[in-house]
């Protein structure tokens, strides 16, 4: 028998479990005539619109639905096709006469020779308020975007009238040039200016050395600035600067410069082109400003959001396979629901204790005290004891679950359901691999369940495959014995190690 045709046969036995499940929706359900006057109402109806049943069967849906209209609600209905639902957003009434947003599924219903109208709503006051309050936000960005733009053309049109007063006037120029040029040294730019034919520096500022490492006069060598541009960027750049040079003022580049201990450094090159009165290249001048730290953050930025991603995707796998499980193992939806919230629990728990280590390592202590908290440790009841161990995040999850799985059999059906009752978890490191113990003693007499649970099947195949271990689970009379050994993953290096250690 399918499990739908097993609900249809408990409800024709219990005609009272469809109302308590209609009762118990998260969405206000109503039952209708095609002239709008209301039969039937959930306690969710009732709650939303401050009536009680009896007060809501007496009224119409013209009385609460603040834009309804008898000859609307009919000609609605006579559209609709029994089955296919229609949306909307509508206007609902309270009784204290205040009024919210819904957004509503209306039907038709055939019941015999009646034409009945079934609507779903749901309060979606809360996402008008977010629409508006975006819509609101995208406006005062307009705004600030057509300020900043207005303000950057009042800057340009500065700019150029600066340029067009440097070229009428040479002394002028060069007052203003050395005058930029004292300034630019005192901060974290290179000025420099360069040959328009040769593109040979005629001037490198000071901060040169600090930059590259190369003694200032070394810029001065012919190609310096060629041989010293990164192979993988040297070809784009030369080709971009012979385009933009020939048609443009101004230009700006970024790329990788070989430093003399034989980094990459990343610049920002802001270049102007001055010409003769016939166009062709007089000096190029600019500024060169190393930008390497903000690579190296965008570079980890996008570490990080690779990682949120995966992490993401492991735990939506994670909780659909923990509800599959959970499903196949229990006998009925109140057993389910229990069992179910009860390990996305242990999940939150487990991830909110990752995310306080910053997204690293997760003290093993720490994991077995989070997954032993919600059943009552107390005093000697529950013993932990073993070395500082540092759990890698891939394999936190997994250990966390079985744990918990245990701890839930001990406190149901173990040592922990009696006050006699004691757990041992112990650890220790075996090279490269950490070997865990978990020993039930003084409860009631273990007899092997006849039934392989989800805890079983978590700790015999989830450990192996997620990672890579071993598992021994053994129902002995005196108390439930458990071991899992798994080998510790080489603590991560270089920039991922960095990207994980960082603060999101």
């Amino acid at each position: 028998m399918t499990r739908s045709g097993a609900f249809e046969q408990v409800l024709r036995a219990d005609p009272e479990l469809l109302r308590s499940i209609v009762n118990q929706a998260a969405d206000a359900v109503c039952l209708h005539e095609v002239g709008g006057r209301i039969l039937d109402v959930n306690r969710r109806m009732c709650e939303t619109l401050g009536y009680s049943r009896e007060e809501l069967l007496a009224l119409s849906v013209m009385d609460i639905d603040v834009t309804a209209t008898r000859e609307e609600t009919a000609k609605a209905a006579s559209q609709l096709v029994p089955g296919e639902p229609v949306w909307a957003e509508r206007v609902l009434r309270r009784k204290d006469g205040s009024t919210f947003p819904i957004e509503l599924s209306l039907s038709r219903v055939v019941f015999g020779e009646r034409q009945l109208m079934l609507g779903i709503a749901r309060d979606i006051t809360d996402r008008k308020r977010a629409e508006a309050a975006q819509a609101e936000a995208q406006r005062v960005l307009e705004e600030r975007v057509q300020e900043r733009t207005r303000h950057l053309e009042a800057v340009n049109r500065r700019l150029e009238e600066e340029i067009q007063a440097r070229e009428r006037s040479e002394a002028a120029l060069r007052e203003s040039e050395e005058r930029f040029r004292s300034l630019a040294e005192r901060g974290h730019l290179i000025a420099w200016e360069a040959d328009g034919k040769t593109w040979r520096f005629t001037y490198v500022g000071p901060r040169a050395y600090d930059v590259l490492g190369y003694p200032v006069a070394e810029w001065y060598g012919k190609d310096f600035w060629v041989d010293h541009l990164h192979p993988e960027d040297r070809d784009r750049v030369i080709a971009a600067c012979v385009t933009q040079g020939a048609v443009n003022h101004d230009f700006e580049l970024e790329y990788r410069m070989t430093a003399a201990d034989g980094r990459a450094v990343w610049v920002h090159n802001i270049i102007h082109v001055s010409r003769h009165e016939d166009g062709s290249l007089r000096s190029v001048r600019g500024f060169l400003i190393d930008v390497s730290a903000r690579k190296r953050a965008e570079e980890m930025q996008q570490l990080l959001l690779h990682e949120l991603d995966h992490r993401v995707k492991n735990t939506l796998s994670t909780v659909q396979a923990v509800a599959e499980m959970t499903l196949r193992t229990c006998g009925s939806l109140e057993t389910f629901g229990e069992t179910f919230r009860g390990r996305l629990a242990a999940l939150a728990r487990m991830h909110a204790t990752i995310w306080r280590t910053k997204g690293g390592s997760v003290p093993l202590r720490e994991l077995v005290e989070v997954s032993l908290a919600p059943f009552g440790r107390r005093g000697e009841r529950a013993v932990i004891d073993g070395d500082e161990v540092p759990i890698p995040v891939q394999s936190a999850g997994a250990v966390g679950l079985v744990l918990h799985e245990l701890a839930t059999n001990a406190v149901k059906h173990g040592a922990l359901s009696v006050p006699s009752g004691r757990v041992e978890v112990t650890w220790r490191l075996e090279g490269d691999s950490l070997r865990l113990e978990w020993r039930e003693s003084g409860g009631p007499p273990v007899v092997a369940p006849a039934r392989r649970g989800f805890g079983s099947v978590l700790i015999e195949q989830a450990i192996p495959y997620e990672l890579r271990g071993s598992t021994s689970l053994d129902f002995t009379p005196l108390g439930v014995r458990c071991a899992i050994a798994f080998p510790l993953p080489a603590p991560p290096s270089g920039p991922e190690a960095e990207a994980i250690s960082r603060p999101v």
